[in-house]
């Protein structure tokens, strides 16, 4: 009898381990498939942007042809360096710098700058061996400092410094550097001198490969 109850006590005993460890492997499961459920529940699906835009902003282009200008034409009031400190147009004036020169230093000319008289003119040069006896006017520095005026030398601006209305180099008015010196070339389409400048319409942006500051 004793042994009986004995043997009844184990035996319970060990269904009752049993049945706790079914229970906490079945629980363990359950746990772990609510965890799953509900991170697959957190994730946000993919979209193109915020589901709030907010206030639209629209696109501003700007003014092209003023900045065009600024990047052509503004020397950030540099003129007082190149024409009071390095003096260039005295330096240009005593060099006698001739167009023929300036465009063998690298510079270049904006055929659209220029009058139709002197278009014209230099078209004609042009078509010479550009000797001084075929070419006077390309070999005149006067028309060095004229094309300055005209801000027809690329990246060279003149500035009309006293304010009288007009550019005259000889009577106080000055010359600066803009961005276009080194990062603007022309088309070529008038004049090409290979390893130096052109002559023809401005394409802005390009860098001047063949400028040589120093020599300038």
């Amino acid at each position: 009898m004793f042994r009986q109850s004995k043997f009844i006590r184990v035996h319970s005993l060990r269904l009752f381990l049993i049945l706790c460890a079914v229970g906490l492997t079945l629980g363990g499961l359950a746990y772990n498939r609510i965890q799953e459920t509900t991170r697959a529940q957190n994730v946000t699906a993919p979209s193109d942007g915020p589901a709030n835009p907010g206030v639209p902003v629209p696109h501003e282009t700007g003014n092209a042809a003023a900045g065009r200008d600024v990047f052509r034409f503004e020397t950030f009031g540099n003129e007082g360096f190149w024409t009071d400190a390095v003096r260039l147009p005295k330096g240009v004036k005593k060099a006698k710098l001739t167009p023929v020169q300036a465009l063998k230093a690298g510079l270049s000319v904006d055929v659209d700058a220029l009058d139709s008289v002197t278009k014209q003119a230099v078209a004609a040069e042009l078509k010479t061996d550009l000797s001084p006896k075929m070419a006077p006017l390309l070999n005149d520095p006067k028309t060095t400092m004229k094309l300055l005026e005209a801000n027809a030398v690329i990246g060279m601006v003149a500035k009309d410094s006293n304010g009288d209305g007009q550019i005259n180099l000889a009577k106080g008015d000055k010359v600066g550097a803009s961005c276009a010196l080194c990062h603007t070339i022309t088309d070529k389409s008038v004049f090409n001198l290979p390893n130096g400048g052109s002559i023809g319409s401005r394409l802005d942006g390009r860098a001047s490969h063949n400028i040589n500051l120093g020599a300038i």
